[in-house]
């Protein structure tokens, strides 16, 4: 189970180096910074740590996790990497949508109670789950990324729990089905997917 006490040690970071390690590596080091900052002058600071934020964006590009969520289908294979990496160091795929991102701002802001770090984590997937939900929901995506039996597998297979952010009472908006149509829906709208039917 891996909830608001486990964090990556900066050294582990540094001597292993994984796939996008500087991102990781500066988002430790920030919100290391941040808190001791904010217990050094007394202010109250809450840390949100999204899973995998796919749905609908306005930005004119595809958010990044975004196309790592549907690297599977557009054949980006050094996205496709960073989420076989996911999957291969924690198992299970977790997502949330956007939305819920920013009601659980919204939603700690108001919590008297609230303090130090939540995870914002709606549902997880394995790798066979998400391209099953992909190809069953929309079949005129190829998939063009293949993976074998072992790579089903991980060393560590873990949940991703956001129970201290729901003891206080949030409730999410959506599910993995519902992130995952969301997702796809805009990036169809912004030419990024191809529209069902056509190539």
């Amino acid at each position: 189970m891996v909830d608001e006490s486990c964090q990556t040690l900066v050294d582990r970071v540094w001597n292993i180096k994984a796939s996008s390690w500087v991102y990781v590596l500066s988002k430790l080091l920030s919100e290391e910074a941040a808190f001791q900052y904010a217990n050094e002058y007394g202010i109250d600071l809450i840390s949100v740590i999204p899973t995998t934020v796919a749905g609908p964006f306005l930005t004119p590009k595809v958010p990044a996790s975004v196309r790592v969520l549907l690297s599977a289908v557009t054949g980006d294979h050094e996205l496709y990497s960073i989420l076989h990496a996911v999957h291969t160091r924690l198992g299970p795929i977790s997502l949330v949508h956007i939305e819920d991102i920013y009601n659980t701002h919204i939603f700690l802001m108001e919590q008297a109670a609230a303090k130090g770090r939540y995870i914002c984590s709606t549902n997880s997937c394995v790798m066979a789950q998400l391209v099953d939900r992909l190809t069953q929901k929309y079949p005129h995506l190829v998939i063009i990324v293949r993976f074998s039996e072992k790579d089903e597998g991980c060393s560590v297979p873990s949940k991703i729990s956001s129970k201290k952010l729901t003891d206080l009472g949030f409730e999410y908006k959506y599910g993995l089905t519902e992130i995952i149509q969301e997702s796809v829906s805009c990036c169809v709208h912004n030419g990024y997917l191809n529209q069902p039917g056509k190539p």
